[in-house]
């Protein structure tokens, strides 16, 4: 038999928006509600039509369309059928794009079974209209398709109940905090798999994951949806962005076919099992499983694990995550010393182990710094760093001393004084003068050399300054462009002229963090203040384990803004002394030699005396070392070369079971 008539078989639509259902459209007087019964008969008719059949049909589905229209044009205000009016426009019959989307009136089904898509990543947002209609916290498209097909239990949509959806998005809406809104619909419905795949896969310029959902609509009592929810059931989540299906095509494959074991039912067990083999470790924790390798991971955990926290979609370990819990039932807070003052802690089991953390947040204040609006105008920096601005060589007669910063930060009349008004160049008989000297350190990120398997971490020599002279600050208030808009943001200054730790937020190897310059920060180099001991403090968060924390259950993007570092963690156990004693180590030799190797010494020391702190056995600190690898694959060969000439093993386990001695002795 012939094929059937595809013209309500094939569409090219805008799936984003929908046709205004009819219990939402006012009432019709002029008639076009009956018209449209008739549109919806033709329709039908012309399914099963053939030969010239067809051609009458389809003008009778044409004159109704227009009788429509003809009709709603005697409508005014409130009367008219929008509902109607784009019924009357839509052309089934011709190669056009229509502006919405209606199951029942293109395909003939009120609901979809399955749903596959490749939806935008990027290009136009959607409207604010349409992001606050779908209760969505981001403007990006591809969350938006998503939560079209996938909204909360109540709310009806093109899939149907137990419908699978299958699409190929950015992996960004996993962790970050303006997509949790669209997380929270997601959760109410049954994630089944959500697989990361290398970069070049689809050949796209973000990194990519595909994700298998199920539609969970919730059923009705008395005309109200009630929630109903399997609270057991798993979600496999995998890794494979180390696996390229260009150049390792069966290895992907084989790789994608294990996923399908994933499936069925585990053994199940009350006993922690973990074994490794050939540099894959396989670890079985009450419902949780974990495989992962240097080259790939899987994990299945309970979805209902996602909601103890800020409901991240982590690809990471399910028992590692029970440390970022800050609300889950089995929560329990613990009153702790910190600093001099009594905080509230999470206490987490770990291992046996009585874990205490605090977020960063409840700790620190995470500031971000000045934005000039032209920096042309008021920066310098040395030759060899990355930039165009001035050669900060031919000004050094105009630095400001150590000295001269130090008067600044121990007199706060004078700091709050510089801060507002700027140093005044030539005039003796103010306090703010500095002998001629007014340009200052700008701290402004630092860059990575990966080749040497280096990263701007704990100490980084300044290689920016700033004009910060009466002129330039006075120029930076009040600057604007033609529309009146002040060209910088001059925030945060209560801050400026103060010691504490800076960070980059933005890379591949964000955030690295080191001691600031003590003078003025910009917003690249967001900072970290408060009552605390800088040198420990540094070595928990230059730790692979608070990477670990931040890249996972936080955000997994090359962005780490002052928000997002707030939700880190901070151990109360770690040992203060020893992190001290270490970064106070590293920084006076980066003093010397700005390239000093600590990742092969030092820092050694620091992750172990970290991955302790949080109560972390071997088995979970070779889960952490195999994501790491996975993330870094470059920043790692290069370390581990390092190690290599230095005749020291390059099996990071291995060499935190020989510091740990000499750590107890110290």
């Amino acid at each position: 038999e012939p094929l059937p008539n595809l013209e309500f078989k094939f569409v090219t639509g805008n799936s984003l928006i929908s046709l205004p259902r009819e219990d939402s459209v006012t009432i019709d007087l002029f008639g076009a509600s009956d018209l449209l019964g008739r549109l919806g008969t033709i329709r039908d008719d012309y399914l099963q039509a053939y030969g010239e059949e067809k051609e009458i049909l389809k003008n009778q589905f044409k004159e109704t369309q227009d009788a429509i229209f003809q009709k709603e044009l005697k409508g005014t205000g409130k009367h008219k059928n929008k509902r109607a009016m784009m019924l009357s426009s839509w052309e089934p019959f011709e190669d056009s794009v229509t502006g919405w989307f209606d199951p029942k009136w293109m395909f003939g089904i009120d609901q979809f079974h399955i749903v596959i898509g490749n939806p935008p990543y990027g290009g136009d947002k959607i409207s604010n209209e349409l992001k606050n209609e779908m209760g969505l916290g981001s403007k990006d498209p591809y969350g938006a398709f998503i939560a079209r097909f996938l909204p909360d239990g109540k709310t009806p949509g093109p899939l149907g109940h137990q419908g699978i959806l299958s699409f190929i998005v950015s992996d960004t809406f996993m962790t970050i905090k303006t997509h949790r809104e669209l997380r929270e619909m997601m959760m109410e419905n049954y994630i089944h798999k959500m697989i990361r795949v290398h970069p070049d896969t689809f050949k796209a310029t973000v990194n990519t994951a595909i994700i298998l959902c199920e539609r969970n609509e919730f059923p009705k009592q008395d005309g109200k949806p009630v929630r109903q929810f399997d609270e057991n059931h798993l979600c496999l989540m995998a890794d494979l962005t180390r696996v390229s299906i260009h150049e390792q095509h069966e290895r992907f494959v084989h790789l994608l076919e294990r996923t399908v074991q994933y499936e069925h039912p585990l053994p199940e067990t009350n006993k922690e099992i973990a074994e490794e083999k050939n540099g894959t470790l396989w670890m079985r924790v009450k419902e949780w499983t974990i495989e992962s390798s240097e080259e790939y991971a899987f994990y299945t955990y309970p979805q209902s694990l996602i909601a103890t926290n800020n409901k991240p979609f982590f690809v990471a370990s399910p028992k590692l995550f029970a440390l970022m819990n800050d609300c889950g039932e089995e929560l329990e807070r613990e009153t702790v010393q910190l600093n001099g003052e009594e905080i509230e802690a999470a206490s987490i089991s770990m291992n046996g182990k009585t874990v205490r953390v605090v977020k960063l947040g409840e700790i620190a204040e995470v500031k971000q710094g000045l934005a000039t609006g032209d920096n042309d105008s008021y920066l310098f920096q040395k030759p060899e760093a990355r930039g165009n601005y001035r050669n900060i060589y031919e000004y050094e007669e105009y630095l400001l001393t150590e000295e001269d910063l130090e008067m600044i930060r121990n007199n706060e009349e004078l700091r709050l004084s510089v801060i507002e008004k700027g140093i005044s160049k030539d005039d003796s008989s103010l306090d703010r003068y500095f002998d001629g000297r007014y340009i200052i350190p700008h701290d402004k990120g630092g860059q990575s050399d990966i080749g040497t398997g280096w990263l701007p971490n704990y100490h980084v020599e300044t290689n920016y300054f700033i004009d910060w002279s009466e002129w330039a600050v006075e120029r930076i208030n009040t600057l604007s462009d033609e529309n009146g808009k002040l060209k910088s943001r001059f925030q945060n200054t209560s801050y400026y002229f103060q010691h504490g730790i800076d960070y980059s937020q933005t890379g591949v190897y964000c955030p690295t963090f080191r001691i600031n310059s003590g003078a003025v920060f910009n917003t690249e180099a967001t900072s970290i203040f408060g009552d605390f001991e800088i040198y420990s403090f540094l070595g928990q968060l230059c730790s692979k384990m608070n990477k670990f924390f931040i890249k996972n259950f936080i955000d997994n993007t090359v962005h780490a803004s002052a928000d997002k570092l707030k939700e880190t963690l901070i151990s109360n156990d770690a040992d203060i002394y020893q992190l001290k004693r270490l970064s106070k180590t590293i920084v006076e030799k980066q003093i010397n030699d700005g390239r000093y190797d600590y990742a092969s010494h030092e820092q050694i020391k620091i992750d172990k005396l970290v991955y302790d702190a949080y109560g972390l056995n071997e088995q979970d600190i070779r889960e952490v070392e195999n994501w790491y690898t996975r993330r870094y694959p470059r920043l790692v060969a290069a370390q581990k070369e390092n190690l290599r000439k230095l005749g020291k093993s390059d099996d990071y386990v291995e060499l935190y079971e020989e510091v740990g001695e000499s750590l107890k002795q110290n």
